[in-house]
């Protein structure tokens, strides 16, 4: 009987009770793993996502960091730096748009995946995405064991498991997982760095140095500026606390920036021996929204577009952007309740130092990230004036974690304080109700769908990869969506030039080596509204082309165009179809 009785108590209250409340929750993070995987993926949808993958199947067929997705002003400063023409017929471009943290992660998902691109009867995406889905959620799933930790040191493990709880049910996060952006790996990298910053400061108090653990952050946000440019920011928001907190002060600060330099700075000599830029081509990526649309300056041939570009026209683009982001904070946060109370937790008086003086880390590097994106732009969301939380430069999504920390510890606080907190039931209701809350998106994507199994329009990638085969792998492809060319069909793809007056030159007198073979048009500019975007907007040139109307004097005159219901377009020479192999 006793022992009947102990294995009672263990269940109830014992070991075993863990192991079973662990076991379950395993279980459930597993099936919403499963159903984003099996049941909600419909592919990629982001430029950035296609092209950070194509440039990692380049790397694992042993071509190194080189591209198929070519902008035309990246040809142009290639030719300009070495100061002689590009034979792309032969030659790889090399790449100086991506991170290459990303690129090399990408690179054992898709070795797994077979790396065939293959598309059977009712297979709408590649296998290749899937794959690289998944290592994302084992990212994410480290970066919650991460902050485990960090919120135990912080708080306490009760808080811990809960906090632990709330980042597991943020919708946002599975959405980035299925993304293909490198979210999930900043995240695993960032908790890291807190973790390091935590045991730093509670060193610093103790009046020790901590200076490994400066080491390990400092390591840590190099590898996060090789995952995303853009991770500079929050950086220098650390180096700004940093000088201001650790004590001997200075020496923490420098110990910081000699390491992330000396992480980030063999790849910085790469891109200046490839293209005479540290930055690569990415970094003309700060002229989008300023003049013109995200990408036109890509499709230039030079820089003559922003010549006469001043600092004071960033002015209505950052304010415009700080302001939509402290307006969409909400959703930029994960809809999540107890993150935005962070901003109220900064006035209540931790009890532990460290504590406290922790979440003025985690503001200063936030302003620091909110003033990076506003200079850098975050695109906005479908059919809407607000930010897409699903941005590739949308870095709010990293300081969810340590808002809810703090966020649900202040909650906790004015909870504790109330009449019903005595009462068992009603203090566990009332957390079923926050989780249900925070919940809801996710709860929603679970839920059946009637949405297409495919990101369509814009994307169809069985069209993509079958009008591929039409071209020779050592000839080009102009299109309008040459990151999908790239990715869905392995094929060397242009960005469609301003002009058509550039596109006409490309094709009489291509780059030595190259045969310009084909013309694909997506619904990315036929679902454009016809007079204020195609009309007067940045394809106004292609306006005949996007009609299927194209000017007698246009070289390519053979069209065929592509199910479902034309949507899709291929401009030829010849019939190149009528001949392509099956």
């Amino acid at each position: 009987m006793s022992t009947a009785q102990s294995v009672v108590h263990s269940v109830e209250q014992g070991k075993a009770s863990q192991v079973i409340r662990m076991a379950v929750v395993g279980v459930v993070v597993l099936g919403i793993m499963l159903i984003f995987l099996l049941a909600r993926f419909r592919g990629f949808n982001h430029i950035e996502a296609m092209d950070s993958a194509q440039v990692a199947r380049q790397v694992e067929a042993g071509k190194g960091f080189t591209t198929k997705f070519i902008r035309p002003l990246a040809l142009w400063q290639l030719e300009k730096f070495t100061g002689a023409p590009v034979n792309l017929g032969k030659t790889d471009l090399p790449d100086t748009a991506n991170a290459p943290l990303p690129v090399l992660l990408n690179v054992l998902p898709i070795k797994l995946a077979g790396n065939e691109m293959k598309f059977p009867q009712g297979v709408y995406f590649p296998a290749e995405e899937r794959w690289i889905a998944a290592f994302s959620m084992v990212f994410f799933l480290a970066a919650v064991a991460v902050f485990f930790f960090l919120a135990r040191r912080l708080f306490d493990e009760r808080l811990a498991l809960l906090g632990s709880g709330l980042v597991l049910v943020c919708d946002l996060f599975w959405e980035f997982s299925v993304s293909g952006l490198p979210q999930n790996t900043l995240l695993l990298l960032f908790m890291g760095a807190l973790y390091a910053l935590e045991r730093a400061a509670e060193e610093n108090q103790a009046g020790q140095l901590a200076t490994k653990w400066f080491v390990v952050a400092g390591g840590l946000f190099g590898l996060m500026e090789l995952c995303h440019g853009l991770a500079i920011w929050p950086f220098l928001g650390l180096l700004a606390f940093s000088a201001a907190y650790f004590k001997p002060r200075g020496l923490s600060t420098g110990i910081l920036a000699l390491v992330f330099l000396a992480v980030i700075t063999p790849w910085l000599i790469r891109n200046y021996n490839v293209c005479g830029n540290i930055l690569g081509i990415a970094n003309y990526s700060i002229y989008d929204g300023v003049k013109g649309t995200p990408g036109v300056l890509m499709r230039s041939n030079s820089l003559d577009y922003v010549n006469d570009v001043t600092p004071m026209w960033w002015r209505p683009k950052i304010q415009a952007s700080i302001l939509a982001q402290f307006g969409g904070l909400y959703g930029l946060l994960g809809a999540t309740l107890v993150a935005p109370v962070f901003f109220v937790a900064l006035l209540h008086p931790f009890k532990r130092r460290e504590t406290a003086h922790f979440r003025w880390l985690i503001l200063s590097m936030w302003l620091a990230a909110v003033l990076g994106m506003a200079i850098y732009g975050l695109a906005p969301a479908p059919g809407a004036g607000a930010i897409d939380p699903l941005s590739a430069n949308q870095l709010h999504v990293l300081f969810i974690p340590p808002m809810i920390a703090f966020g649900l510890a202040y909650v906790l606080i004015l909870v504790s304080r109330l009449e019903f907190s005595s009462v068992p039931l009603l203090r566990l209701g009332f957390m079923v109700l926050l989780f249900l809350v925070s919940a809801f998106p996710l709860i929603t994507s679970l839920l059946p769908s009637v949405a297409a199994p495919v990101r369509f329009p814009p994307y169809f990638p069985p069209i993509t990869n079958a009008a591929a085969k039409w071209v020779g792998e050592n000839e080009l492809i102009v299109s309008d969506q040459p990151w999908a060319v790239a990715w869905y069909g392995n094929r060397k793809s242009v960005w469609m030039p301003i002009k058509i007056a550039d596109f006409v030159t490309l094709v009489d007198y291509p780059p030595t080596g190259t045969v310009v073979a084909g013309l694909f048009v997506s619904p990315l500019t036929g679902h454009l509204k016809l007079f204020p975007e195609i009309l007067r907007g940045d394809y106004r040139e292609w306006t005949g082309v996007i009609l299927r109307q194209p000017p007698a004097s246009f070289p390519f005159r053979e069209i065929q165009s592509l199910p479902p219901d034309g949507e899709f377009a291929f401009f030829s020479d010849r019939k190149r179809w009528e001949t392509a192999p099956k």
